[in-house]
Order: structure tokens, then C-alpha cells, then sequence
């Protein structure tokens, strides 16, 4: 029953993995880690500092995303005179 559970863990951890593996995700995993001992930290303390940390690199994501947009608007419109 032991090696049983210790499969199911090893299991969780590889799907986890496997789902989050794209460059830009891989940051968020190990800090995820990090956080996770912290013995001052709730479960519900550690998912709100995430989903605020996620909150912030979307909206950072969306800026550079607008200026990547607005700098290839104007290099076709350059392209055209």
C-alpha cells in the first residue's frame, strides 16, 4: 500500500509536469515550489500571492504584446511609403 502511494505522488507530479511544459510556465513551477515550504504560508495565502503573481505577468503580457502590435502597424505602414 505504501509503494502504492508513492506511485500515485510520483504519477501527480510527472502529469503536472508534463501540462506545464512550455519555457514561459517553468518559472512559476519552481516558485511554486519555493513558496510551498514556507510553514508561515497558508494553502490559501500561498494560491493568492500566485494568482496575483499571474494577474501581474498577464497584464505585463498584454503591454508588450500592444507595443510589439503598434511597432509592426508601423513598420508595414512604412514598408508601404
Amino acid at each position: 500500500m505504501t509503494v502504492g502511494g508513492g506511485m500515485v505522488v510520483a504519477v501527480g507530479y510527472a502529469m503536472v509536469i508534463n501540462l506545464m511544459a512550455t519555457k514561459e510556465v517553468w518559472p512559476f513551477f519552481f516558485l511554486g515550489f519555493e513558496l510551498a515550504p514556507i510553514k508561515e504560508l497558508t494553502l490559501i495565502a500561498t494560491g493568492i500571492i500566485g494568482l496575483a503573481i499571474a494577474v501581474i505577468y498577464l497584464n505585463f503580457t498584454k503591454i508588450t504584446q500592444v507595443v510589439q502590435d503598434q511597432t509592426l502597424v508601423q513598420e508595414t505602414h512604412l514598408a508601404i511609403f
